[in-house]
């Protein structure tokens, strides 16, 4: 039984890289979630510059949505609702938080899998945090919500 077990599992990334996944390598949570935040990173920053093969990341079907409040507005599906997602969002900035706790190991890198950014606005003074979700390692679905924001020094 352990064999089929070998040749299923392996079977399951085997047939990942040939949808087109480039996750296989990825044997933990803490690599995983490096890999997915910087590549929503790296979405949002190709989108800003039209860069075309940023095409290859997004899903079809994706869907794309931003709120305020309590008022989320869907921007569309594709491309197209990740170029609006990328203009309404008019980062600036990003703020990724670490994965610091046990790294456990992942069995389908290329499965479903959540990646939450911040992409701060420095024009409106506000900062989107934005759960995206990933699947065969393309982009699947992004979801933002604007909160406002302020920082300043700690006096000593």
């Amino acid at each position: 039984m352990k064999k089929i077990a070998c040749i299923v599992l392996f079977g399951i990334w085997a047939s990942a890289a040939e949808a087109g996944c480039n996750d296989g390598d990825i044997r933990n949570r803490a690599e995983l979630w490096q890999r997915l935040t910087q590549r929503s990173v790296d979405i949002v920053s190709m989108l800003a510059v039209g860069d075309p093969t940023v095409e290859g990341l997004i899903a079809p079907e994706a869907k794309f949505s931003l709120g305020a409040g309590d008022v989320g507005e869907p921007l569309g599906n594709g491309l197209a609702g990740a170029a609006a997602f990328s203009t309404s969002l008019n980062a600036a900035s990003y703020q990724i938080e670490g994965w610091d706790s046990v790294p456990f190991p992942v069995e389908n890198p290329c499965a479903r899998h959540i990646a939450r950014v911040t992409f701060y606005d420095a024009t409106r003074q506000n900062g989107a945090d934005v759960k995206l979700s990933f699947e065969q390692g393309r982009l699947i679905e992004a979801d933002g919500w604007w909160r406002s924001y302020s920082y300043g020094t700690i006096s000593r």
